[in-house]
């Protein structure tokens, strides 16, 4: 049986949280393998938050000697640090009894979502200067020309993905429905399929970890 590698991570609320749902079995590895050893004997905040950047470096590069996966790596132990400060330092206050709320909850996945759509911006591109002119498209400071890739079909796709992340995470949607009669799980797998007929991509979309 195949571990699960992805739970969701787009449903993410924090930098830790993301970790624990996005490539699994490479974050558990790096936890038992590097970073516990790492930081055996080594006490102290100031030698945690090094050794959090460093090993997230170290993330960054498994993916490619690259500049753009060094960047990469640094901006998610830097986003991984921000958020240790933060969390130790809202503690009982407002604040914090704000983000706990469950109406906070669409708020807090939105922001980290966004931090994550920003990484792509070094994941992506081969060298920085592309990662550069990336970010200033996303900013707005650069026009750029090109297809427009967010059509009526993908936006549909957007959102019954949405749909069905949620449904699973707040009721096992999925695996409840991999119990049914045949009755309700071949029209709901035909509805799925006629989805992805009717809205495919527009060209081939390889796996881009088998690159790594």
């Amino acid at each position: 049986e195949f571990p699960l590698n992805f739970a969701r991570p787009f449903l993410s609320r924090n930098p830790p949280d993301l970790w624990q749902r996005w490539h699994i079995t490479l974050s558990t590895w790096v936890r038992d393998y590097v970073f516990m050893p790492f930081s055996r004997g080594r006490k102290g905040r100031l030698m945690l938050y090094r050794n959090m950047f460093v090993v997230m470096v170290l993330v960054g590069l498994w993916h490619g000697a690259n500049w753009t996966f060094v960047v990469w790596g640094a901006y998610h132990g830097l986003l991984l640090i921000g958020y240790r400060f933060f969390d130790r330092g809202t503690v009982g206050t407002p604040i914090d009894r704000v983000m706990k709320q469950r109406w906070f909850v669409p708020f807090s996945v939105g922001l980290m979502f966004a931090c994550f759509v920003l990484s792509a911006a070094f994941f992506r591109p081969k060298t920085l200067q592309t990662s550069g002119y990336v970010l200033s498209a996303l900013f707005g400071f650069q026009h750029v020309t090109g297809d427009f890739l967010l059509t009526t079909g993908t936006i549909v796709l957007i959102f019954i993905s949405l749909f069905l992340a949620v449904a699973q995470e707040r009721n096992q949607f999925i695996d409840r429905l991999a119990l049914q009669p045949a009755r309700v799980q071949i029209p709901a797998y035909a509805l799925a399929f006629l989805a992805l007929e009717l809205f495919p991509a527009s060209g081939p979309v390889p796996f881009v970890y088998f690159q790594f």
